[in-house]
C-alpha cells in the first residue's frame, strides 16, 4: 500500500520520505508547490475540498485550476473536486469537473454513494478516492463501513482505491492494508513527526504475512 503524507519544505523530511517510499499529498491551499518537491518523492494532488468544508468557505474553482494547470512535474493522481459528505450533490458537482482534468484522476465518493450509483462517472476516471464522514483518528464512520464495498467493486473493473485522511497510527494504516486499499494519505506522519511508524508498519505486515493474517 502506498502512503502519502503532508508536504514539507524540510530537506530532511523530503529525504526521509524518499528513503521510506512515502509520497506527499499536495493541494491548492498548500504553501509547498508540487514542483518544489524533489522528483524522487512521489506526489499526488488533493483538491482542497476538506479545507473549504472545515472553514465553511466556497470551493475556489479558479484557484484550483490555476494551481493544477501550473504543475509541470508528474503526479500520481488528482482528486476530482467534490463536496465533503455531499452525497448526490457531490456526485453532480464532481461530474462537471471530470472532463476538465488532464492528469490521472480519481473520483471521490461521499456518504450515500454506492458503486452502482456512481459507476457512470467513476468508470471515466483512473481510480476511486474514498472520502466521506469518519471519526477523526479512528477506523469508524461511513468511510470505513463502505471501504470494503468500493475496494471489491472497483478492483473488479481494474480501478485502484485510495482512502483520504486515514488515521496515521499503526492501527489505521494496518486496517487499510487489510481491507485492500491501494493507497492512503495521512498528514500525521509529517505534522506530528511520526515517519518512524513506517518501518514499524512494514515489520508488522511482514510478521502478519508469516502467520497468514494478511
Amino acid at each position: 500500500m502506498m502512503i502519502y503524507t503532508g508536504t514539507s519544505w524540510s530537506e530532511k523530511y523530503q529525504i526521509d520520505c524518499r528513503d521510506l517510499g512515502v509520497g506527499m499529498m499536495s493541494s491548492p491551499v498548500d504553501l509547498v508547490h508540487p514542483d518544489t518537491i524533489p522528483k524522487d518523492v512521489r506526489v499526488s494532488c488533493d483538491n482542497g475540498a476538506f479545507r473549504h468544508y472545515r472553514d465553511k468557505t466556497q470551493f475556489d474553482e479558479k484557484k484550483f485550476y490555476d494551481w493544477l494547470n501550473g504543475i509541470e512535474r508528474d503526479v500520481d493522481f488528482v482528486a476530482v473536486p467534490d463536496i465533503v459528505c455531499g452525497g448526490e450533490e457531490s456526485y453532480e458537482f464532481s461530474k462537471k469537473h471530470v472532463g476538465n482534468i488532464t492528469h490521472k484522476k480519481y473520483f471521490v465518493v461521499q456518504d450515500g454513494m454506492t458503486f452502482d450509483s456512481v459507476y457512470p462517472v467513476l468508470s471515466e476516471c483512473d481510480g476511486c478516492f474514498i472520502g466521506g464522514s469518519t471519526v477523526i483518528g479512528k477506523c469508524e464512520g461511513w468511510k470505513w463501513t463502505m471501504a470494503p464495498h468500493f475496494v471489491e467493486t472497483c478492483h473488479s473493473i481494474g480501478l485502484p482505491v485510495h482512502m483520504g485522511r486515514c488515521p496515521g497510527n499503526l492501527n489505521g494504516l494496518f486496517s487499510a492494508i487489510n481491507i485492500g486499499i491501494d493507497s492512503v494519505d495521512t498528514s500525521t506522519l509529517i505534522r506530528n513527526q511520526r515517519l518512524w511508524r513506517i518501518p514499524k508498519l512494514n515489520k508488522m505486515v511482514k510478521e502478519q504475512m508469516v502467520f497468514g493474517v494478511c
